[in-house]
């Protein structure tokens, strides 16, 4: 699995998420790109460009909001400065504290919550996808 799904995965396992409807989904969504990878990667005619993106903010894109300057913040920011350890197993916190700041202020205005703040970086990114989930999905 994908370290980055699966430390979603983990996290929704391992958490308690307020509906059975978002748990559901996230587990489902990530077990079925992962089966999709599974598949095509097995066609030996496909190159490597040709195989399904298991990146996380491309396997949850149809549930995550729209926000002003989102490419720029999810799509450049989120793993280089807000969470750039979420792929790597063992590492430090060397999070960019002002661009976490301004992840946080996005994201609580563009789900119009608040995600959790109580865990590490990392759980905090994955409060977003699973919140994005249950914005789209439960509210």
């Amino acid at each position: 699995m994908d370290l980055d799904c699966k430390k979603l995965y983990n996290y929704v396992k391992n958490h308690i998420v307020s509906s059975e409807k978002v748990y559901n989904i996230v587990l489902s969504r990530i077990e079925k790109s992962i089966s999709e990878y599974w598949d095509k990667y097995q066609d030996d005619t496909l190159s490597d460009d040709e195989l399904p993106c298991l990146d996380i903010r491309s396997v949850f894109a149809d549930y995550t909001p729209e926000y002003e300057r989102k490419a720029y913040i999810e799509g450049e920011k989120l793993f280089e400065h807000i969470a750039p350890f979420f792929y790597v197993k063992d590492r430090y916190d060397s999070t960019d504290i002002d661009y976490l700041v301004k992840f946080i202020l996005v994201v609580n205005n563009a789900l119009d919550i608040e995600i959790n703040l109580e865990n590490t970086v990392d759980s905090l990114v994955c409060d977003y996808f699973v919140q994005s989930v249950k914005k789209k999905y439960v509210v």
